[in-house]
């Protein structure tokens, strides 16, 4: 079993951001986002199993393997799909963080550098506005001015944002008598959707 490391998490993300840059150098690909710790796979595991565990470290484990190692599969599966097309992606389920366990928080901010530096699209798959974190990643990709990225379905097709706004409105409007962790994930997709509702807003007045 490894040790622990003392490396900060801004030096980590550094050097997975310097290990995609030796791979790709200036070539811009496809970042394949779909659930990993949320999704209609948290949701559902969450409302049967989880609400119903007290203790946190018990809940932790099993929504590791009975929803987040599935999500991680089925984004793998799909990245494979695409891969068979001779599609160039990064799929993010496949990356294994160091001992020291990472917040969200530094996930967000490592995805964020590799969409604005490698990537020309980001490509959602099905059931995507379930996940907060997918929220962000379409937030990263229409910031990006320089150069535009753009956001699509699974398929190819585009996918705009008054659709994802409706996608994400209809996901945690879907939560309305939820508590405790869908409580949690209906106040991160809101704040999204009004991220993203802001900045289509700024972007054409």
């Amino acid at each position: 079993m490894s040790e622990p490391t003392n490396v900060s998490y801004t030096d980590q993300r550094k050097l997975i951001l310097s290990m995609i840059k030796s791979i790709l150098g200036n070539e811009r690909v496809i970042y394949l986002s779909g659930p990993i710790t949320g999704g209609k796979r948290f949701v559902e595991w969450q409302n049967a199993v989880g609400s119903k565990i007290a203790d946190d470290d018990g809940r932790r484990s099993l929504c590791q393997t009975q929803v987040i190692d599935f999500n991680i599969q089925a984004l793998q599966k799909q990245a494979d799909d695409l891969r068979s097309q001779n599609i160039k992606l990064i799929e993010p389920g496949s990356l294994e963080t160091p001992p020291l366990i990472w917040p969200q928080k530094e996930f967000y901010a490592l995805w964020r550098e590799a969409i604005r530096n490698h990537v020309k699209a980001v490509r959602f798959v099905d059931g995507w506005e379930y996940s907060a974190g997918c929220a962000y990643e379409y937030l990263c990709a229409i910031e990006c001015d320089a150069p535009k990225i753009e956001t699509q379905k699974f398929d190819g097709n585009p996918l705009l944002s008054h659709e994802a706004l409706e996608l994400i409105k209809a996901a945690f409007e879907s939560l309305l008598d939820s508590d405790g962790k869908l409580k949690e994930l209906k106040a991160k997709l809101e704040a999204m959707h009004a991220a993203i509702a802001f900045h289509t807003k700024s972007s054409v007045s």
